[in-house]
């Protein structure tokens, strides 16, 4: 332990602190008025603060298997229309729009709140598939791509609140 008068340095929330031993005890030295109750307070609030934040980033952080799940469909949507008619735009399209949800599923895995990518991508789908579901009246692919594209919207807004 420390000797008789012996002191310690460290740094705590960006201020010096110095420890000393004397008879009585232990006594704390920083910068700021040490007779102030509020100056200790307001320290002891900041690095409060600072630890809820780093505690609640890392418990927030959820992988957003939703967003991952619907990137895969939009994909694998793409996929099934390049087998089964042989069209390239289908494949282009659907791997474009899975990977760029894919990514946005992944930016908000990382926070919560930017959902940017994926609104973009799923409104992109919704007005596309949409219009084409109008024209030709079938469910599969414009109906369900559009649905799904909706519900992600709807999400992605609560999300948000």
């Amino acid at each position: 332990m420390w000797g008789m008068g012996a002191c310690s340095d460290f740094v705590f929330c960006g201020i010096q602190w110095t420890l000393y031993q004397t008879d009585g005890g232990v006594s704390v030295e920083y910068p700021a008025d040490p007779r102030r109750l509020s100056d200790l307070v307001d320290i002891l609030a900041l690095s409060h603060q600072h630890i809820f934040s780093m505690v609640h980033r890392v418990v927030i952080m959820a992988i957003d298997w939703i967003g991952f799940g619907y990137a895969i469909v939009v994909a694998l949507g793409g996929v099934v229309g390049y087998t089964r008619k042989g069209s390239i735009v289908s494949l282009a399209a659907g791997l474009f729009f899975g990977l760029v949800s894919g990514y946005g599923a992944y930016c908000v895995t990382h926070d919560s709140r930017d959902v940017k990518i994926s609104f973009f991508s799923a409104f992109i789908l919704t007005i596309v598939m949409g219009m084409r579901f109008k024209r030709s009246k079938k469910l599969i692919p414009g109906g369900l791509i559009a649905g799904l594209s909706l519900l992600m919207i709807l999400r992605l807004v609560f999300l948000l609140l």
